[in-house]
């Protein structure tokens, strides 16, 4: 067994790992390598095949891990622990006080025997039938430039996490919801699944009421209770929920305030 970096000649054996209900790992794992500065993708390798995969992603001091698969054929080998805990060791050179990462059921025990705790929960929730009906509110604007200092600042604020490494990169064609000029509000539909953070509930279910016209499947914390009422009244149901798992110092984050998350690799 051998613990390697995974390179770009490797994304085309992703297909084997590839999980049914996961999103297109290569292009998660293209992510990873182009962004080199702050992702730290491996590899479990057996016989010159790759069994497993994982990667750190870096937000100043708190790391996420992501994207921890095992080949169907080599799961309860132990596998899993080895690339969570080689990733552990990886982000020790960048004195991250806290990491956190997204559980599946099957993930779940692997992390919990490491030390994870149960910090929160992720509801998945589905609309096949989701009209586009509905005005946009007028408190709803294009992201311009002068509020980009003001999107980073809310972020961090409620996600506990210097995020800006990441999210610089998708505010163009984004919106903010102003109350008196001032952001209560911001969705970035190309950041994952579609961030939605709002300090206020009006804002963020004006946003959601946005990103709904052109999505049919929401995920949010199931602590956000205003945001999941409002779903749950225009027809959504929830099919499962994912555990929200952290080691190390507590993070300081306001899950009632993000009204939909960016993705399983950092919530």
């Amino acid at each position: 067994m051998q613990i390697l970096p995974f390179e770009v000649a490797n994304l085309n054996e992703l297909e084997s790992l590839q999980p049914p209900d996961w999103l297109d790992l290569k292009i998660a794992f293209r992510y990873y390598l182009h962004h080199f500065g702050f992702c730290n993708p491996i590899k479990i390798v057996i016989n010159s095949c790759i069994v497993g995969i994982g990667t750190t992603i870096i937000h100043n001091d708190v790391a996420w891990l992501a994207h921890i698969v095992v080949h169907p054929d080599f799961r309860k080998q132990g596998i899993g622990k080895i690339i969570t805990t080689t990733l552990i060791e990886s982000v020790k050179k960048h004195s991250c006080k806290t990491i956190l990462l997204v559980s599946t059921d099957l993930g779940k025990p692997v992390y919990e025997k490491i030390g994870f705790e149960i910090v929160g929960e992720y509801a998945f929730l589905r609309n096949d039938n989701y009209g586009n009906e509905g005005e946009i509110s007028e408190n709803i604007q294009k992201l311009d430039q002068k509020y980009f200092d003001a999107v980073l600042i809310l972020d961090q604020k409620v996600s506990g996490e210097d995020r800006s490494n990441q999210i610089e990169d998708y505010f163009l064609d984004s919106f903010v919801y102003l109350e008196k000029n001032k952001i209560c509000g911001y969705y970035l539909p190309a950041f994952g699944a579609g961030l939605i953070v709002a300090e206020n509930e009006e804002a963020g279910i004006e946003l959601i009421k946005l990103r709904n016209k052109t999505h049919n499947i929401a995920t949010l914390p199931s602590e956000n209770e205003s945001a999941l009422k409002f779903l749950k009244e225009n027809n959504f149901k929830q099919y499962r929920t994912a555990k929200r798992m952290s080691l190390g110092e507590k993070l300081n984050w306001h899950p009632e305030m993000f009204f939909n998350r960016i993705s399983g690799q950092i919530g």
